[in-house]
């Protein structure tokens, strides 16, 4: 009897996390053991070479025979027995455990699992069953944490969120939704940090965008902290505020996309910067300006005798 895809998506399109999450696994989880990862990698290559058709019966007797599966079998199997020879005193434990799951979702800022009763008992039997400790119950919990309808998360990856955003504003850097969510799920999880977080950035895009201070980026400054005397000069001379000038304003990219004669990146002195900003198109309409050309007309007037 042949084996029949069981799902409508189209098996070329589906990541291995989607396979994963088909067969009612967790990749986080799978990724923990490198032999139960590397099965399961060939597992989703041949899936989606067969365009679906394998069945889940298929996919639970090579899970079964795999040594990740054999030296967990035990627990697995006591846990269920448990419930159906012990219910009363079964359902008050899981019951203990739901609530417990219940507060690490939402701490981390998985929402997608605090909505549904029947996938929060199902996870937290997984938890028992496959002895999970803290850390493999965070990393289980990251694909439950999702986007809001407005776009935002909730908890420390809603945190971690909000702080790459703000970090990538002021610094100029351009990322996606879906970066940000990736790395807010990791830091959530504790699987990285913030600050690894932000380094690594700095070396992927500020670094490499602002090669004449290459060496202070990858020591952890921010190009927005290093820009700071910069703006206060442009501000101050151009009469604006130094939120309003940011790393996009033409003359901040003027200044740090210099380069010398010889075409590499240079660093602008700061009374460089003050010339250029004075050669600026918004420049002569500032008080500043005026001020200025009135002192450079009285001066001419007293150079000629007039007072």
């Amino acid at each position: 009897m042949s084996e029949q895809p069981f799902v409508d998506v189209l098996p070329e399109a589906m990541t291995d996390e989607q396979i994963a999450r088909l067969f009612g696994q967790s990749y986080i989880i799978m990724e923990q053991d490198p032999d139960l990862k590397r099965w399961f990698l060939g597992f989703a290559d041949r899936y989606r070479q067969a365009r679906g058709k394998i069945s889940y019966e298929t996919f639970k007797l090579e899970l079964d025979q795999q040594q990740w599966w054999i030296d967990n079998s035990a627990k697995y199997i006591a846990d269920v027995r448990k419930e159906l020879e012990q219910p009363t005193d079964y359902a008050q434990e899981i019951a203990s455990d739901v609530a417990n799951l219940k507060r690490s979702a939402a701490n981390v800022g998985a929402t997608m699992i605090l909505k549904d009763e029947a996938l929060l008992m199902e996870f937290a039997k997984n938890a028992r069953r496959l002895g999970w400790n803290q850390q493999q119950t965070l990393d289980a919990l990251v694909e439950y944490i999702s986007p809001t309808d407005t776009g935002d998360l909730r908890g420390t990856a809603g945190l971690a969120q909000s702080e790459l955003r703000q970090w990538a504003r002021r610094n100029g850097v351009a990322l996606t939704d879906d970066s940000i969510l990736r790395n807010a799920q990791q830091i959530a999880s504790g699987m990285t940090t913030l600050d690894d977080v932000k380094d690594d950035l700095r070396r992927t895009y500020l670094a490499g965008a602002y090669p004449a201070w290459s060496d202070r980026i990858e020591a952890g400054f921010d190009i927005y902290d290093i820009a700071a005397p910069y703006r206060s000069v442009i501000a101050n001379g151009l009469e604006q505020s130094e939120d309003a000038i940011t790393l996009d304003d033409p003359l901040m990219k003027k200044i740090f996309q210099a380069v010398g004669p010889d075409g590499k990146p240079v660093v602008v002195p700061i009374y460089e910067a003050e010339r250029m900003m004075r050669q600026d198109s918004r420049w002569p309409k500032t008080n500043n300006a005026y001020a200025i050309y009135t002192d450079v007309g009285t001066d001419l007037l007293k150079m000629f005798g007039f007072r």
